[in-house]
């Protein structure tokens, strides 16, 4: 620490001078634990748990449109529906890794319809807010989530008991992160957007139960 302090840099030069100045290996750790990136993993986590409440809505949806039944409820009529979501997690401490906090609220919007007598055709849109913050009293830190998803779905009937699935959508989410560095005296934030993908495709074929069973 002590060469590295007399690198001539002024953005690091600071930082390891307030290191050099610490008096414990406990005050060093909790240092370092306040300069690596903010909730390791928690915020890809939250963008999938999104994804998924997507997926699994849309996926009920299509099968409202063939007809079957749906483990979801959905507020509108045969077009134009509505789909609150929500979701809450808590994380323990992972091998050192500060555990966290967070939940999500946001609204899924579509349209579908027919479109032939075979095939249906859907668009559907989610705005997400995910909130997380960490279990670390050395090192607090925040994230918050806005995700905007569109996609298209719908399905094509093969035979009355064989049906095509179909989906695909991409995403943006806009992440905001705030870090404390307590031994600066100051805080870190951070703003970047990251994307989101997703295709997908299945084949559904029904089997009739015989009535005797």
């Amino acid at each position: 620490m002590q060469a590295l302090s007399t690198s001539g840099s002024a953005t690091w030069d600071p930082v390891f001078t307030a290191f050099n100045q610490m008096a414990t290996t406990e005050q060093v750790s909790n240092g370092v634990s306040q300069t690596v990136p903010v909730l390791v993993g928690a915020g890809s986590q939250a963008t999938a748990t999104v994804m998924q409440n997507f997926n699994d809505v849309i996926d009920s949806r299509t099968s409202v449109k063939q007809g079957l039944v749906s483990k979801e409820e959905f507020i509108g009529n045969q077009e134009v529906w509505l789909k609150p979501l929500g979701s809450w997690a808590e994380q323990n401490q992972v091998n050192n890794v500060a555990g966290y906090r967070g939940n999500t609220g946001g609204l899924i919007l579509g349209v579908d319809r027919a479109i032939s007598q075979k095939t249906s055709l859907g668009l559907a849109f989610v705005f997400a807010n995910s909130n997380l913050s960490s279990n670390s009293a050395a090192a607090p830190s925040s994230l918050n989530i806005n995700s905007y998803q569109a996609g298209a779905y719908g399905h094509h009937r093969f035979t009355p008991s064989t049906m095509l699935n179909y989906q695909a959508d991409i995403g943006i989410n806009q992440n905001k992160g705030s870090r404390s560095i307590s031994f600066m005296g100051t805080t870190a934030n951070s703003s970047y957007d990251s994307y989101s993908s997703h295709l997908g495709l299945g084949l559904n074929h029904h089997l009739q139960g015989n009535d005797r069973f």
